[in-house]
């Protein structure tokens, strides 16, 4: 029995069979792979919320830009602050992502830390912890025009 990955091959001089084997990457070891690079993905470019949860929650952005140079604008019903609004408002930023953190700092606010993942499907989870408060949000963001 040959080793898993293994080819058979005759050789031509003496006719007799022998067996190579081949290393090939296993799909884990991709799936991995993508999910690390997933991480440290950049996050230029347009998102849009696709999901809340807990169902009904308003998160604090509901579209957000991120330009390559730290930059972003976002709007939401909250301020810069981080304070619920009545309306819809667009507050701007400097923004550093490092692995799985996600640190926006408001031109007129405080800091603010979430937690993010990349998906595989492109998708983006942020998560908020929310103290004081049982639990936490996660929306769920698309690329914009998605």
């Amino acid at each position: 029995m040959m080793p898993a990955g293994s080819i058979r091959t005759r050789s031509a001089s003496d006719g007799r069979s022998s067996h190579q084997t081949r290393h090939r990457p296993s799909l884990a070891l991709g799936v991995l792979m993508a999910a690390l690079c997933g991480c440290t993905q950049k996050l230029s470019g347009g998102w849009e919320t696709v999901d809340v949860q807990p169902a009904g929650a308003s998160f604090p952005f509901n579209r957000i830009e991120f330009d390559p140079n730290g930059k972003y604008t976002a709007t939401g019903l909250f301020d810069g602050s981080g304070r619920m609004t009545d309306e819809v408002r667009t507050t701007t930023g400097d923004y550093r992502q490092s692995g799985s953190q996600l640190q926006v700092q408001p031109h007129k606010g405080d800091p603010q830390s979430y937690r993010m993942r990349r998906r595989l499907d492109g998708k983006m989870e942020v998560i908020l912890d929310t103290p004081g408060q049982k639990g936490q949000l996660k929306a769920v963001f698309a690329p914009s025009g998605q």
